[in-house]
C-alpha cells in the first residue's frame, strides 16, 4: 500500500474557489458598495450644497447689482431731472451786438429757442449795442408770445441802447423792460 495518500477526486469540485470567492466578494462588494453610495451620496450632497450656494451668490450678487443700479439711476436721475429744471428755469439766451435788420434772423432763432426751453425765459442783453426799429418790433412779437404761452419772462442787464430805443419808440413797458 502505498502511504501516498492523494485526495480523490471524487467529490471535489474544480469550480468550487468560484463559489467560494462569490460568497466572499458580494459581501465585500456590498460593503465597498454601500461605502462608496454613502460616499457618492456626500458628495452628491456637497455638490449640491456648493451649487446652492453658487446659486445663492449669484442671487445675492444680481440682487446687490441691481439694488446699486437702482440707486445709481435714482441718484443719477433725480440729480440729472434736478440739473436740468435748474437748468431750464434759469436758461439765459445771450444777445450780444448790434440787434438790426442785418441781424434780425439771428435774433429770430435766437428767441424761438428760448420759446422752446422750459422754465423761465430769460434774455441777457448786457452785449447788445445798437438796436434797430426792426429789431424792437421782433422783440416786442417775442414777448407777446411768452404772454400768450403763459410763460414768464425776465430782462437780465438790458443794455442802454436797448432801453433808450425802446423808450423813443414807447415800447419799454409793454417789452417789459426796468424803467
Amino acid at each position: 500500500m502505498s502511504k501516498n495518500k492523494k485526495k480523490s477526486m471524487i467529490g471535489h469540485d474544480p469550480l468550487a474557489w468560484i463559489h467560494e470567492d462569490a460568497a466572499v466578494e458580494p459581501v465585500e462588494a456590498k460593503k465597498d458598495e454601500v461605502q462608496s453610495d454613502e460616499g457618492d451620496k456626500q458628495a452628491e450632497q456637497q455638490v449640491k450644497n456648493m451649487a446652492n450656494q453658487a446659486e445663492n451668490s449669484e442671487n445675492t450678487v444680481e440682487m446687490v447689482e441691481k439694488t446699486v443700479n437702482e440707486v445709481e439711476t435714482t441718484t443719477v436721475g433725480e440729480a440729472l431731472d434736478t440739473a436740468v429744471q435748474t437748468l431750464d428755469e434759469t436758461a439765459v439766451t445771450c444777445l450780444q451786438g448790434d440787434l438790426t435788420i442785418q441781424t434780425a434772423h439771428d435774433l429770430h432763432s435766437q428767441l424761438k429757442s428760448a420759446l422752446a426751453k422750459q422754465g423761465v425765459i430769460t434774455l441777457d442783453a448786457a452785449e447788445v449795442g445798437r438796436v434797430d426799429t426792426a429789431a424792437v418790433q421782433l422783440l416786442y412779437a417775442f414777448v407777446q408770445k411768452t404772454k400768450n404761452m403763459d410763460r414768464e419772462f425776465l430782462w437780465k442787464n438790458p443794455s442802454v441802447g436797448l432801453c433808450e430805443t425802446a423808450t423813443t419808440l414807447g415800447l419799454a413797458a409793454s417789452l417789459q423792460l426796468p424803467q
